[in-house]
């Protein structure tokens, strides 16, 4: 079998009846690194047709990382965050490909307002929103 570049597997891909075999090559890409924008403030609030406003859920803001190693939540400086591999698992089972979220990891009560000690103390079932696919 011929060797290939780093990052390239050979993956048995079926036998027929007759024995045949098919092999496909498939090529690992990492996903892009990115940094969520800083927030800041605005002098007043404003409104305006350019600008499209979100609900503040207050939580923690995230970004997802989703691909064939599992799902990664990721602060804004970067940090990994560790205290939600269940939420991760649960992601990892619903999203099933490769894609980059950006979200905001919150604690609803019973009546779907954020609590973010619950968040804080892990208290609560946390879930993941997603503002915007990159």
């Amino acid at each position: 079998m011929a060797s290939l570049p780093e990052g390239c597997h050979w993956v048995l891909k079926g036998l027929s009846e007759v024995r045949f075999t098919e092999f496909v090559i498939l090529i690992s890409v990492s996903l892009p690194a990115f940094q969520a924008l800083p927030l800041s403030r605005a002098r007043a609030p404003f409104s305006h047709a350019d600008w499209l406003f979100e609900i503040k859920w207050d939580g923690f803001r995230a970004l997802l990382y989703s691909d064939v190693e599992g799902v990664r939540l990721v602060s804004r400086n970067g940090n990994p965050f560790k205290s939600f591999p269940d939420l991760c698992e649960g992601l990892a089972r619903d999203l099933n490909r490769r894609c980059i979220l950006d979200g905001e990891i919150v604690c609803l009560d019973n009546s779907v307002k954020p609590q973010f000690r619950d968040l804080l103390f892990q208290r609560g079932e946390p879930v993941f929103y997603a503002f915007d696919i990159l």
